[in-house]
């Protein structure tokens, strides 16, 4: 219990430091001799505390090595947690192995569509150094790598094959003259 010196005032919640009306510090009460706590006293009886013997489970504990071990569980509890995220960074990065090809080959493709197909009749060597020429070959270059690496790592294999499958389309489409 506290106190607080200038009104008086008896708190019951130990987590409170001032008074709620004034503002004082509160001060701890002894609540068995109802005296009030002071620093210099809570320092005197702790030092004068000796080590007892302490019964836990009817088994004497006279130092801390004879407590039980609470770590193992804190530990064991760690140690889940630790292993369901690395299962979540796992999962998440299956999923972005798994995706990954196939969104670049949608991308492949659209930007075939979109850049090559409308092509102007420059010279080859303007065109394979071009920015449209550029980005499709970046493009085509890692999405046969990521799926070719899908197809290899991945457990579901489907979407790198038809990422490869949209890949060999476009590099045949880009090769044959219209």
């Amino acid at each position: 219990m506290k106190v607080c010196s200038q009104c008086k005032k008896n708190y019951y919640d130990e987590t409170l430091e001032f008074c709620l009306d004034d503002g004082s510090r509160l001060s701890k009460i002894d609540d068995k001799n109802n005296e009030l706590l002071t620093a210099a006293k809570i320092k005197s009886e702790f030092e004068n505390t000796r080590a007892e013997t302490v019964f836990l489970n009817n088994s004497p504990i006279t130092k801390r090595s004879d407590l039980p071990e609470t770590q193992p569980a804190i530990l064991q509890t760690l140690t889940q947690k630790k292993e369901n995220l690395k299962q979540n960074v796992a999962t998440t990065s299956q999923k972005f192995l798994e995706v990954s090809p196939i969104v670049l080959a949608l991308a492949h493709n659209y930007w075939q569509w979109l850049y090559l197909f409308k092509r102007s009749s420059a010279p080859l060597s303007e065109f394979l150094t071009s920015y449209n020429f550029i980005v499709w070959i970046l493009l085509f270059l890692s999405g046969l790598m990521f799926g070719v690496f899908s197809l290899k790592y991945s457990r579901n294999k489907g979407f790198a094959i038809t990422a490869l499958v949209v890949m060999a389309i476009n590099l045949i489409l880009s090769i044959v003259p219209k």
